[in-house]
């Protein structure tokens, strides 16, 4: 197995796999984080003027930078919904690590926890890397709630791309790594950033389609013209990577 492919391979793990530390990770330990690779707040965030609860939530943008997230698990343990959707939102970008026992205590009593997957498919990751086994007999509904949303709009991308993380997974509807990528190209081709980059690191590992490292550089790049910061990691380091080759388009794009 050539360079390319072992890094390519890991990006896989990012997107679908288990958590690996930053330090094991050759985006973010030989390049760091771009600049560029900015941490756009959820969208739905209350108003923070609407209660004192709210009014903590203030600092969050500052702490992800200076990298302690120690008050954002404490709001979200204590049931701030917010605080919950801003750790599984920088949880899903890999900006940092959730312990089952200590981080995510009590998640299948978060508030509306059925509907927030449906509009929030990073709780469907939290769900796959430490709950798995468990999401069929707490969330027995999820799977039909699922097929009728696609029955009743089968264009809607973001059902399209849970499908298709259910599908890689093997959740309700069985393990299928074609069927992954199918529904998520449909995603992403509909430009939903998610499926976009997700579609990306199948197309460079190969993972339900043919491998390509054209098509996963394309995929990353129209992900990370919407702002998605993992995309643009990945974007980047395959532009680094092409460079070192002598590839001039990419030295160009440097």
């Amino acid at each position: 197995m050539n360079s390319t492919t072992k890094i390519l391979a890991y990006m896989v793990a990012l997107c679908f796999s288990s958590e690996v530390a930053e330090s094991a990770n050759p985006l973010y330990s030989d390049f760091g984080t771009p600049s560029w690779a900015t941490l756009a707040p959820p969208p739905g965030r209350d108003d923070p003027t609407k209660d004192k609860k709210a009014q903590e939530m203030r600092p969050v943008r500052e702490l992800v930078f200076l990298e302690d997230h120690s008050e954002l698990k404490r709001w979200a343990r204590e049931g701030n919904r917010d605080s919950q959707d801003e750790l599984v939102q920088h949880f899903v970008e890999g900006a940092l690590t959730l312990d089952k026992e200590a981080d995510l205590a009590g998640f299948w009593e978060w508030d509306g926890l059925e509907q927030r997957i449906l509009t929030r498919p990073g709780h469907l990751r939290v769900i796959c890397l430490h709950f798995k086994d468990e999401i069929e007999v707490r969330l027995p509904h999820l799977r039909g709630r699922i097929q009728d949303i696609l029955d009743s709009d089968p264009t809607d991308p973001l059902s399209q791309y849970i499908l298709g993380y259910c599908y890689y997974w093997g959740l309700f509807f069985g393990q299928n790594d074609t069927e992954a990528a199918k529904w998520c190209l449909w995603a992403a081709q509909q430009g939903y950033a998610t499926a976009q980059f997700t579609y990306g690191v199948m197309c460079g590992t190969g993972k339900g389609v043919s491998q390509s490292d054209t098509e996963a550089v394309k995929w990353y790049l129209r992900a990370a013209k919407q702002g998605h910061a993992r995309a643009q990691s990945n974007y980047g380091f395959m532009c680094e990577k092409a460079a070192a080759q002598g590839h001039a388009e990419a030295k160009r794009k440097l």
